[in-house]
C-alpha cells in the first residue's frame, strides 16, 4: 500500500505534473478516465484518494425489495434475502490506487496462458465446439454399452485441459475472459505485476464518494437504465466486447462495472460494520408489519465477494443486481460463464507482486521465526479498509506492452526483515559469524524477489573477479561478519591438539591406540588445573567431542587443522547447503534460495550503521552505467525507531537498466505534490562543569 512520501524533495516529471492536474476535480471532465502515468499498462486508470460508502440501511433494503416484487410475495422474500448481505454502514477513506478501465479481455489473458503453459488452464469457452463433439463421440464410443454417466464437458475440460486444443472464439478477442477461478485470476495478476481490487476500492472506482442507489440515480428506471447498459432488447443480453456501453461508465470513467460479467475481488465474505444493527431494524419493521422475519445470511469466510452484475442478471434480477451495492459471494474454485475480473494496482512499485509471491509461494524456513516487512493477515484487513501502513519494501518495475496486452512484467524487489532482536551493530556483526552453525551461516537481513537474471560479483584479494548467476526466483540475503563459527573454532582447537600427539585422525587409528590415548587423557585431566576459558554450554562440549565430524562438515583438511592456532586460521569454509565455499576473513552477503540452498555470495565493504528510521527512508539506487541496483535500507532493531542500514548491490544483464524502470520516487511524484520540509536543527546542551 502507499507509503509516506520521502522527506527530500523530488521534482515531478512533466507527465507526472499532467497526471496531478488531471486528478483534480475541476480539471477532470465528467466520466473521463485519467490514465496511469507513461510506462504503466495502458488500460490502468487513476482513482484518487477519497471517501467511499459501503452498505445499505434497513429502509433502503425494504424499499428496493418492494419495488422489485410489485406485490409478488415470493419475489419479495427473494429480494430481501439477496440484499441481506449488503446491510450495514461503513465510511472509509481509500488511498490513491490504479484499476483496470475494463475487465481483463480474452486476448490479454491468452498472453498469460501462452507464457506459462501448461501451468495455467485456458478458459472453458476457448474449447471449440467441434473439438468438444469429437471428444464426446470418442467417450461414448469407448464406453459403449457400459452404462457410464453422461459426458460432462466442463468436468472433462477441467481434468484434461493440457491435452485439448483451444482458441479464442472469433469476435470475442476483446470480450471479458470468463470461466476463471479466483486462483486463476490471482495467477494472472501475479504474472502481470498487478492484483485484484479490494471491495472498498471497487466501490470507490464505481461511485466515488456518492451514496446513490443506482449509477444514475436513486430510483430504478428500467427502460432508461437498461438502454444505457445496451440491454434494452433480449437479443442484446449476452456477453459482449468490453467498453460497448459508454453511457454506463462509472464516476471515474471505468467501463462495464455494471453489467457484462460479475467481477472477482480479493475481499472475503463478511458483514459490513453495523450489520447487526441494520439487520435487527429490518426484522423490527417486518414484525411491525406482521410479515415473516428475514433470516441472517451465511457469511462464509472461504468465499470471495464478486461485484457488478452480469448479462444474465440483466434478464432475471436487474433491479437488484445493478444496484451500486450488490454483492455476490462465490467459492474460490467456481468458474461460470458470467464471472470474470478486472485488475488493480498499488502505487508502490512491486508491492502487489511481492505480497502475492510472499503469501502464495514463499517458504519461510530459512528465516526461522522472523518475517519480512510485508503485511500479515490482520494488516492486510486494515489495508483493505484504506489504512496506510508503513512497509519498507522497495522495488523497480516495468512492463513489456503490446497495446493493452501485457507481454511480460519485470521486477526486482528488496524486502528487509521486519525486525531483528539486537540493539547494537557491534554485537550483530560478531554474532553473525560466531553464532553461525551447521547449514545456517550469517544472520538473515532481507529477501530479494526477482523476475530478472541477476549476477553477484566476487573479487578476491588478488583482484581476480568472478561472477555468480542468480536466476529469477525468491532469495534470502544474510549478512556474515568476519570470523569463524564458534563450533568450528572449538573443533579446530581440539583437532590441532589431537594432531600434536598423534599423526592420524581418531577415525584412522587402531582400537588399541584409541584406548591408550583415552587413558592418557584421563590422567592428564586429573593433573590439569581448571582452565581460565570455560566452555559456555552443551553445544560447546559437543563441538569438542565431535571435532572431526564438524571439521569435515566445514571442509577442513588435515593441514588446516594442524596449522590452526592464534595467528593461523582458515581463510574460507564450506557450506554444505549448496556446497558453497565462502571466505571467513571478511564480511560478506550470502544469497540463499528461499526454499533451498545457498547459491552465491559477494563481499560487503560498507559499514553496518545504526540509523534513525524516520530520517532515512529506504531507497533503491540505479547505477545504469555499472548495470547495478543498490538497495539502501535494512531491518528495524530495538528500539523499533532505529534500523540497521545496509547496502545490498545486485547486477543485471548489460543494458537492462538503460530501459525505463519505475521507482518509488517516480511513482509517488506522479500522485502527490512534494513539499520541501524545513527542519530546525537542535543543538545539544553543553555539559555543566563540576
Amino acid at each position: 500500500m502507499p507509503l509516506p512520501v520521502p522527506s527530500r524533495t523530488i521534482l515531478p516529471s512533466s507527465a507526472a505534473l499532467t497526471l496531478l492536474a488531471l486528478t483534480l476535480p475541476e480539471a477532470r471532465g465528467q466520466n473521463e478516465p485519467v490514465p496511469a502515468p507513461p510506462g504503466y499498462p495502458t488500460d490502468l486508470v487513476v482513482v484518487p484518494k477519497g471517501d467511499v460508502y459501503l452498505g445499505i440501511d434497513a429502509k433502503k433494503l425494504l424499499q428496493t425489495a418492494k419495488l422489485y416484487a410489485r406485490g409478488r410475495e415470493r419475489a419479495l422474500a427473494i429480494a430481501r434475502r439477496i440484499q441481506a448481505r449488503e446491510l450495514g454502514k461503513e465510511r472509509l477513506t481509500i488511498p490513491t490506487f490504479y484499476i483496470g478501465r475494463h475487465e481483463v479481455t480474452n486476448e490479454q489473458f491468452a498472453a498469460y496462458v501462452k507464457a506459462v503453459w501448461p501451468k495455467a488452464r485456458f478458459p472453458f469457452d476457448w474449447w471449440p465446439e467441434e473439438e468438444q463433439n469429437k471428444v464426446r463421440e470418442e467417450y461414448y464410443k469407448k464406453n459403449k454399452g457400459k452404462g457410464v454417466p453422461p459426458f460432462k464437458p466442463l468436468e472433462y475440460w477441467s481434468n484434461h485441459y493440457k491435452d485439448l486444443k483451444w482458441e479464442i472464439p472469433k469476435g470475442m478477442e476483446k470480450g471479458p475472459v470468463r470461466y476463471v477461478s479466483f486462483d486463476e485470476a490471482q495467477g494472472y495478476c501475479r504474472w502481470a505485476g498487478l492484483r485484484l481490487p479490494f471491495e472498498p476500492e471497487w466501490q470507490r472506482a464505481l461511485m466515488g464518494d456518492s451514496k446513490s442507489r443506482y449509477l444514475w440515480g436513486e430510483k430504478w428506471d428500467p427502460k432508461n437504465y437498461l438502454a444505457k447498459l445496451r440491454y434494452e432488447r433480449m437479443s442484446k443480453r449476452r456477453c459482449r466486447e468490453v467498453c460497448a456501453a459508454p453511457e454506463a461508465r462509472s464516476v471515474f470513467g471505468l467501463d462495464d462495472m455494471i453489467g457484462n460479467v460479475w467481477e472477482w475481488t480479493q475481499t472475503t465474505s463478511a458483514p459490513f460494520a453495523s450489520f447487526r444493527e441494520e439487520f435487527n431494524k429490518v426484522n423490527k419493521l417486518l414484525r411491525k408489519a406482521k410479515e415473516d422475519p428475514l433470516f441472517e445470511p451465511d457469511f462464509d469466510g472461504s468465499r470471495y465477494i464478486c461485484r457488478g452484475g452480469s448479462f444474465i442478471t440483466a434478464s432475471q434480477q436487474a433491479q437488484l443486481a445493478f444496484t451500486t451495492t450488490a454483492r455476490f459471494a462465490v467459492s474460490g474454485f467456481q468458474t461460470t460463464e458470467a464471472l470474470g475480473f478486472r485488475v488493480a494496482k498499488t502505487v508502490e512499485p512491486g508491492f502487489d507482486t511481492s505480497l502475492l509471491w510472499y503469501r502464495t509461494r514463499f517458504v519461510n524456513k530459512n528465516l526461522g521465526t522472523a518475517s519480512l516487512s510485508l503485511p500479515n493477515t490482520s494488516e492486510l484487513r486494515k489495508i483493505a479498509k484504506g489504512e496506510e501502513l508503513p512497509f519498507e519494501q522497495r522495488a523497480v518495475e516495468r512492463w513489456d506492452l503490446d497495446g493493452e496486452i501485457i507481454r511480460a512484467y519485470h521486477m526486482v524487489s528488496f524486502i528487509p526483515l521486519r525486525e531483528l532482536n539486537v540493539t547494537k551493530e557491534r554485537s550483530f556483526i560478531s554474532d553473525s559469524a560466531v553464532m553461525s552453525s551447521g547449514e545456517r551461516q550469517g544472520i538473515p537481513i532481507a529477501a530479494v524477489f526477482t523476475t530478472e537474471n541477476l549476477r553477484l560479483k566476487q573479487t578476491d584479494r588478488t583482484g581476480k573477479t568472478t561472477w555468480t548467476d542468480i536466476p529469477p526466483d525468491m532469495y534470502t540475503v544474510s549478512y556474515r561478519g568476519p570470523g569463524l563459527p564458534r563450533e568450528l573454532e572449538i573443533a579446530l582447537g581440539a583437532g590441532a591438539k589431537h594432531f600434536r600427539s598423534f599423526k592420524l585422525r581418531p577415525s584412522q587409528m587402531k582400537k588399541s591406540d584409541l584406548e591408550k590415548s583415552s587413558k592418557k587423557k584421563k590422567k592428564a585431566k586429573k593433573k590439569k588445573k581448571k582452565s581460565k576459558r570455560q566452555l559456555r554450554n552443551q553445544a560447546d562440549l559437543l563441538a569438542l567431542k565431535n571435532w572431526e565430524e564438524i571439521c569435515d562438515r566445514y571442509g577442513m583438511s588435515d593441514d588446516d587443522i594442524k596449522a590452526f592456532g592464534r595467528r593461523t586460521k582458515p581463510k574460507d569454509i564450506l557450506i554444505r547447503a549448496g556446497d558453497l565455499r565462502i571466505p571467513v576473513d571478511r564480511a560478506i552477503l550470502l544469497f540463499r534460495k528461499h526454499d533451498g540452498d545457498y547459491i552465491g555470495w559477494q563481499p560487503y565493504q560498507k559499514a553496518v550503521s545504526r540509523t534513525n528510521a524516520s530520517r532515512s527512508a529506504p531507497r533503491i539506487e540505479i547505477l545504469a552505467d555499472q548495470d547495478m541496483l543498490v538497495y539502501h535500507g535494512g531491518p528495524r532493531i530495538k528500539p523499533s525507531s532505529y534500523r540497521l542500514q545496509f547496502q545490498i548491490p545486485v547486477y543485471l544483464a548489460k543494458g537492462e537498466l538503460q530501459k525505463k524502470w519505475i521507482t518509488h520516487e517516480l511513482a509517488y511524484s506522479a500522485g502527490k505534490e512534494k513539499k520541501t520540509e524545513t527542519r530546525r536543527r537542535i543543538h545539544p546542551k553543553p555539559r555543566r562543569k563540576e
